[in-house]
């Protein structure tokens, strides 16, 4: 690869291509276009005076022939400098042939960097959609030893999507070849890795002129908004050009140990002007590491992988360019969808190295221009050394841009632009699972929001800071030493942690300020904790907190406390003490995770008043398990109408109980998107389980299991799939707190379509004391079109359930119903039939889900079997 380079001057040669005639992107044979000679502004000449007679010839001669060799000397001396586009911008691996030979050449880096051997004579730049350029003998010559900036400017040609009429498109087998050998060379199909990464963020103000000049014509009467709207749209464009908006630097340590545990921590980060650590994030939620999965995750899109089975079949590839480097072949290879196709796709160029099919660089943006977000990546790979001698590919750079070209306002866009420079790759050391924390995958050390220079020196000598870059620090450190702009940066940390420092270890908790529910209505309440406050720092070993709340749809105090003592945090061995006087939906799988982040405690109409002591024991065994055993003193007082009585006794309307419980789960595999700390979603290409068991005594004497089991997997093909199994059984002989509820929406939000829960049945409160619970979904996508104000995204659910209630005469003064025969529901989503722009930064899609029943609870008539609901979905 091309070696880091320096920064170029300020004033390097600029040569710019001609779009009149150039190189088309789509055709068969690139090489056979003809050349583009450049046009460069010479010097005035100046008339050469007439040499004195009394000056010797030999001293003529002498300097003539000095000069013709200091020319041809610098004609052939290693040449180095920069390839950007129009707007100033670096463009990443860009061919650079010399002296017109397609054996001999080098790629740009992804700054845009290039340096040649000597004995160069010519160099000719191409760039798959972008018009060629070629600089002859002359034109170096005039080089003189400067870094030279080379602009290319886009094709004006255009030709449709190809069809190859006679065989097999050469692209396509290229690409099947890739597709076959991707393991060979998926760097996270390695048993462990480790590699240390230097990264750095910009994030710039994107001036738009055009609507800036829209706005002024339509407004040119309002003279006052007039002259606001250019001072500060001036002053923007001004800034802009100084310096960054911000700029954010940080070094970490990434550990990898199959199937899919990751690790990394930050040992260096700064932000201009602040000293928030959240944002080192970013990087992680928007650039794939590698480019090998059957999906690439991007914020909240899954895309379709080119470089996936049956891609040929969604991607048109088109063979661009072919190069030559010693006993290798390099291919450049045009991708994007092919007519007719809507799914979540790419477009762009990737070099495929013949050395063991391997995808050497790659420059990929979203396909979908509909979006108000624009998505960019790009990535290079290298050879390393692995520890059993044989060579792996392994990423060396990596880019990504996010451009919201109409947020915060049509005139004032934002952009983030990334890189990482990857160094220090091992490929299999011998790592231990204690390395890794699954809870913690990403955590800053401690000492590393440092300001130091020489604490990043040696990083930035791999790609030294620009003047713009230190023009950023320089003015927004003082601005924040000043103004107290870390404080508005705080709004994250917020965010992410829900915590607001007080003083000294005292936080607020803000999710105790509001709640809603269909029980309690609104909830408002205050919440206090010593959790850690700040996202990615390590948790603290001893933390309390402490809360209360008032619920106005039943007119009931809530509050509780508890503390936690994290005993080893390789392990994650932690014990916990806590007393609450809250409510508890009676029925449900609580001794299990929540189901979604969207559960039944939202939608549950009954609830029951429970005041409890616990305490309780956690570890993690390995990096799959995790295990916990808990005791707790329960009183349930019903918040609904019930009495329990068995036969003849006296029924009785509240209950105390004690309660062991052991729980386990088994997760292998698991990809879990953390931004801040905060989980947002997971993936598990195995199934995840969980298990748990409950022995009580008290009011009743019982034994409770509860299973479950459940996967989020994206399916090459298919696109997303769901689907949980729930199973349970209790002592019949147990009061309806301790039974098992069917999960149902009603009530106020009843209305809303709703992940892994019933939707068809009738309002009808169902009981069993023993169980099965069956939700499926399968999202197939965008289908029929996608516009920018209606774009369907299909789902197809499936819901099927059993259940038994052996002792239903003990249960007194309450409706309820057994379903004893299976219960099936299939359902259809709709998603985004209308979309709204939502300030121009994300989209609101409003549609809907029909749902048909039948088996138990099916009414003759069909229509009574048909229930409709209401679909939101928020996409960037």
């Amino acid at each position: 690869m091309v070696p880091h380079l320096s920064p170029t001057p300020p004033q390097p040669p600029k040569i710019r291509s001609n779009p009149k005639n150039p190189y088309h992107p789509f055709s068969h044979h690139p090489t056979e276009h003809p050349t583009h000679m450049l046009s460069i502004r010479h010097p005035k000449k100046q008339p050469t005076p007439t040499p004195q007679r009394h000056k010797p010839m030999r001293t003529i001669v002498l300097s003539t022939l000095y000069l013709l060799a200091n020319l041809t000397l610098q004609a052939q001396s290693p040449v180095k400098g920069c390839v950007l586009d129009e707007t100033g911008s670096p463009l990443a691996f860009v061919t650079v042939l010399f002296n017109d030979d397609p054996g001999k050449g080098v790629l740009t880096d992804i700054e845009g960097r290039f340096r040649t051997g000597e004995g160069v004579k010519t160099l000719t730049f191409r760039y798959v959609g972008y018009a060629p350029l070629r600089l002859d003998e002359n034109a170096l010559g005039k080089y003189n030893g400067k870094p030279l900036e080379i602009t290319l400017r886009p094709s004006q040609d255009y030709l449709p999507e190809a069809t190859v009429v006679a065989g097999e498109n050469p692209a396509d087998i290229l690409i099947r070849k890739a597709v076959a050998h991707r393991d060979t060379n998926n760097p996270e199909k390695r048993a462990t890795y480790r590699c240390n990464t230097y990264n750095k963020i910009v994030f710039d103000v994107l001036p738009q002129r055009a609507a800036y000049e829209a706005f002024m014509s339509a407004h040119q009467k309002n003279t006052k908004r007039v002259r606001k709207t250019k001072k500060s749209f001036e002053k923007a464009e001004q800034q802009t050009e100084e310096r960054h908006l911000f700029l954010m630097e940080s070094v970490t340590e990434r550990l990898f140990r199959a199937p899919q545990q990751v690790q990394e921590k930050v040992t260096l980060n700064r932000v201009s002007g602040f000293q928030n650590s959240g944002l080192v994030a970013l990087a992680n939620l928007v650039q794939p590491f590698s480019f090998y999965g059957d999906y690439l995750r991007v914020l909240d899109k899954n895309f379709v992988n080119p470089i996936s089975p049956g891609s040929t079949k969604r991607y048109f590839f088109h063979i661009e360019d072919t190069l030559f480097v010693g006993p290798d072949t390099v291919w450049v290879i045009s991708f994007h969808p092919r007519q007719g196709k809507v799914f979540e796709g790419l477009e762009g160029v990737l070099h495929l190295h013949s050395h063991q099919w391997a995808v050497q660089n790659v420059r990929a943006v979203q396909a979908d221009k509909t979006s108000n977000i624009q998505i960019k990546i790009e990535q290079a790979y290298r050879q390393i050394e692995g520890t059993e001698g044989l060579r792996h590919w392994f990423p060396e750079q990596l880019n990504f841009e996010l451009a919201f070209e109409k947020y915060p306002s049509p005139m004032m866009g934002i952009r983030a632009a990334g890189r990482s420079y990857i160094e220090d790759a091992v490929v299999n050391p011998d790592l231990s699972p204690n390395a890794f924390d699954p809870e913690m995958p990403l955590i800053i050390q401690p000492g590393a929001n440092t300001r130091t220079d020489t604490a990043w020196a040696g990083w930035r000598s791999i790609a030294p800071l620009a003047q713009k870059e230190w023009r950023t620090y320089r003015f927004l450190d003082s601005l924040g030493d000043v103004k107290k702009v870390d404080r508005w940066m705080r709004a994250f940390d917020y965010l992410a942690t829900g915590l607001v420092p007080l003083r000294g270890s005292l936080s607020l908790d803000l999710s105790q300020l509001l709640r809603l529910n269909d029980f309690e209505g609104m909830r408002l309440g205050l919440g206090f904790s010593t959790a850690q406050s700040r996202p990615l720092l390590p948790q603290r070993r001893l933390e309390g907190a402490v809360y209360g709340g008032y619920g106005f749809g039943d007119g009931a105090w809530k509050y509780g406390a508890h503390a936690l003592w994290r005993i080893a945090r390789s392990s994650q061995t932690q014990f916990r003490l806590g007393w609450q006087r809250d409510l508890l939906e009676p029925g449900a799988l609580n001794e299990l995770q929540p189901a979604a982040f969207v559960n039944r405690r939202l939608y549950a109409r009954r609830m029951d008043y429970v005041t409890q002591g616990t305490a309780s024991l956690s570890t993690r065994l390995g990096a799959d398990w995790t295990v916990q055993v808990a005791v707790r003193d329960q009183q349930i007082r019903p918040g609904y109408t019930y009495a329990f009585a068995r036969g003849n006794d006296q029924p009785i309307a509240a209950f105390h109980v004690q309660e062991a419980t052991f729980y386990a789960r088994f997760a292998h595999g698991e990809q879990v998107r953390n931004l801040m700390g905060s989980r947002l979603d997971a993936l598990q290409p195995w199934p995840a389980v969980e298990f748990g068991y409950t022995r009580g005594t008290g009011t009743a004497s019982y034994h409770r299991v509860a299973l479950a089991a459940y996967q989020s997997v994206l399916v090459r093909g298919w696109g997303r799939v769901d689907w949980r199994i729930e199973a349970g059984s209790v002592s019949p002989d147990v009061p309806y707190p301790k039974l098992f509820s069917l999960n149902q929406t009603g009530g106020g939000f009843g209305a809303f379509a709703v992940r892994n829960t019933f939707q068809a049945i009738p309002d009808t409160l169902l009981l069993a004391d023993r169980f099965v619970n069956l939700y499926y979904a399968q999202e197939i996508g965008h289908i029929m079109y996608r516009h920018r104000y209606s774009a369907p995204f299909l789902t197809l659910l499936q819901n099927m359930s059993w259940g038994e209630l052996r002792q239903p005469d003990n249960h007194r003064d309450i409706g309820f119903a057994a379903l004893g025969r299976p219960f099936y529901e299939a359902g259809l989503r709709l998603d985004d039939l209308l979309r709204f722009n939502y300030v121009n930064f994300a989209r609101i899609g409003i549609g809907g889900a029909v749902f048909y029943r039948w088996g138990a609870l099916q009414n003759p008539d069909w229509q009574e079997n048909m229930t409709w609901r209401l679909a939101f979905r928020l996409v960037l």
